[in-house]
């Protein structure tokens, strides 16, 4: 998982790219869905503040899968705009949207089983 810089001001877009490789000597099947991959934005305190595929949009995940062979990779990017989104899913009021404050946010991919940060 990588971002497209290591900081930015306030209301700038944040691009997240994530990537799967195949290491093994044996083709593998990885999620290709509308639900994964998936990509989230964390708060300092453990809070996730944004999430690319909104829980509350309740459209069906379809279960896709793309097949890898040994060494291949996918990749999938994300933009992340700042804003703070409205997420009851997480326990939280739902405000309106907003930009999220200045501070340290972790950026994390979500591949079916596969995580990285």
């Amino acid at each position: 998982m990588t971002t497209d810089h290591a900081s930015y001001p306030p209301g700038t877009t944040v691009t997240i790219t994530g990537t799967v490789t195949n290491v093994s000597k044996a083709t593998c099947w990885v999620p290709a869905g509308n639900c994964d991959p998936a990509a989230t934005a964390t708060n300092s305190a453990g809070q996730v503040v944004w999430y690319s595929n909104n829980p509350q949009i309740m459209t069906p995940c379809s279960l896709a899968e793309q097949q890898l062979a040994p060494g291949q990779s996918q990749s999938h990017q994300w933009q992340w705009n700042q804003q703070v989104y409205c997420n009851s899913m997480y326990g939280r009021p739902c405000p309106a949207t907003s930009q999220a404050p200045a501070g340290t946010y972790y950026a994390s991919v979500h591949w079916g089983a596969l995580e990285g940060s």
